[in-house]
């Protein structure tokens, strides 16, 4: 359970969607999508942070969103200490060097999971969706994510089994992406004219 599940399990965002910097839409080119992420998280990063989460709330509203919060952490606290009792139990009848690599595979899925964050704001700061639907849209989200991963890594798994030359193919587009990442400059992205973004526009209604 990463530590996006404190926004899944919430009703309210802790970010005023408001204040974040709009994407541009009247940026010339397209970019590559990993560069225009970046791009995005450095500029929330540069706000002050008293934009961020600066809502003006009544006490009723303040109240329901402290109690929110605190539900989200006493459920991603139980999920660590399951997590937790699992790899112990795990170290205990598989041995040591079993229990190690569950360990680092789930810290390092939780440090991963800090990049769902920003990717939640910057989605809900485009397409303005309003908060009563945020959890529902995050849900839906979450389940397409366990499909389509389990569907890439058993395709890819046989893929990469059989067809050894895959390899090659995988490591030239991650070096590709780096270039790009590295080389490009940091202009206003233009996410409306992105094929996802079009496709999402198109079949959902979305604003």
């Amino acid at each position: 359970m990463g530590l996006a599940s404190v926004i899944h399990n919430s009703v309210r965002i802790p970010f005023n969607l408001d204040h974040i910097p709009r994407i541009s839409h009247s940026a010339p080119a397209l970019h590559h999508p990993i560069s225009s992420f970046c791009s995005e998280v450095k500029r929330i990063n540069a706000q002050p942070k008293d934009d961020i989460g600066n809502i003006d709330k009544s006490p009723t509203q303040e109240s329901l969103a402290n109690e929110d919060y605190n539900s989200s952490l006493r459920a991603v606290a139980l999920w660590v200490c399951t997590a937790v009792a699992f790899g112990v139990g795990l170290g205990f009848k598989e041995g040591f060097d079993k229990a190690s690599e569950f360990f680092a595979g789930y810290i390092l899925e939780q440090s991963l999971s800090v990049d769902n964050l920003f990717v939640f704001v910057l989605i809900f700061n485009f397409f303005k969706v309003p908060v009563a639907y945020q959890s529902r849209v995050l849900s839906y989200g979450i389940a397409g994510a366990v499909v389509f991963r389990l569907t890439l890594i058993l395709i890819g798994t046989a893929t990469i089994q059989r067809f050894e030359a895959v390899n090659l193919l995988f490591a030239a587009i991650l070096l590709y992406s780096s270039f790009k990442l590295f080389a490009s400059e940091e202009d206003e992205s233009d996410l409306s004219d992105n094929f996802v973004v079009k496709a999402c526009q198109k079949f959902i209604p979305v604003t």
